[in-house]
């Protein structure tokens, strides 16, 4: 086989951007023996290096040059993603052509993961009907407003007691996403990540108090030569300090409901769920529903958000 190839003058551009880079190596191909393309494609593979400065060999490609029957240009391009989007370049490590090697798992869980990952992680949507905890509850009209042991959403039908429950989490009031860059993610970190997706923060975030921010999702991507581009979704839920319910209706008010002191005023963290127990009473000989009690339940675990290392 009699191949030359030689580098042309604008070979090994090198370009930056928000989706990552690359780098494009340029030939031509000379042929004097009839070789074919094929041919060539294999020579160049074995010519060129698999790895090359920080990228990965990702294609290549031989074309005919203005028509000559011996005379080819040759594009090598590397970028941040090998074969398939992984991180096996094409032609394999050892540039002669093979497929690429197997996957194989981390060495350890603190193993920084590169090319070929990425992550999506979602807060869990649950439909619960016990709580962690009964925060609080107040009747009206005063006294101890009954104990139904976490169960939420409980409404009466004469001796039989219904449980509605929940869905966790429910719409934020409004959300905010920051993305981030970081060097290394390991399965460490993205276990960190899920055990925290879903749960409020137990202590001050971003100025937002404890119990108001809760993690939605965190997605990365990784580029070659740049790290980790992670991208975090965060839902507000504001503490309540004044949570009146129950309160009671003016003497002649429109609802017809005599004028019974209410339980006063009740503390709600942002990311704990409220729900109100009705009961029956007649207004002018019809039955009608009222607020009996309140119940503020906490529904999720506290995370600690330092964990994330994002400030």
């Amino acid at each position: 086989m009699a191949i030359r190839i030689v580098e042309a003058p604008d070979s090994g551009d090198v370009h930056y951007g928000a989706s990552g880079g690359g780098q494009t190596l340029r030939y031509t191909a000379h042929t004097t023996a009839g070789e074919n393309k094929a041919d060539i494609f294999l020579y160049a593979l074995a010519g060129t290096v698999p790895f090359l400065n920080g990228f990965i060999r990702n294609d290549l490609k031989v074309d005919s040059k203005d028509g000559a029957p011996n005379v080819f240009t040759v594009t090598v391009e590397y970028g941040t993603t090998g074969v398939g989007g992984s991180d096996q370049p094409l032609g394999g490590v050892g540039s002669d052509g093979s497929p690429p090697t197997n996957a194989t798992a981390p060495a350890a869980p603190n193993t920084p993961l590169t090319s070929g990952w990425s992550f999506s992680i979602q807060a869990p949507t649950l439909h619960i009907t016990q709580s962690k905890e009964t925060v609080d509850r107040a009747k009206r009209g005063g006294g101890v407003p009954r104990n139904f042991r976490g169960a939420i959403g409980v409404s009466m039908n004469g001796p039989d007691m219904e449980v509605e429950g929940c869905d966790v989490p429910p719409p934020a009031s409004f959300t905010f996403k920051r993305t981030v860059p970081r060097a290394n993610v390991t399965q460490e970190y993205l276990d960190t990540l899920s055990q925290i997706a879903g749960k409020p923060n137990d202590a001050d975030f971003y100025f937002w108090k404890a119990g108001e921010v809760l993690l939605q999702s965190a997605d990365g991507t990784y580029t070659q030569g740049e790290g980790w581009s992670i991208t975090f979704q965060f839902g507000i839920e504001k503490n309540n300090d004044n949570v009146i319910i129950c309160g009671p209706s003016a003497p002649g008010a429109a609802d017809g409901l005599p004028a019974i002191p209410g339980p006063g005023v009740l503390t709600k963290r942002g990311w704990d769920y409220m729900w109100v127990l009705y009961g029956k009473t007649d207004v002018s000989g019809q039955m009608v529903k009222q607020p009996e009690a309140v119940y503020i339940e906490r529904v999720f675990d506290y995370a600690d958000y330092s964990r994330l290392e994002i400030g």
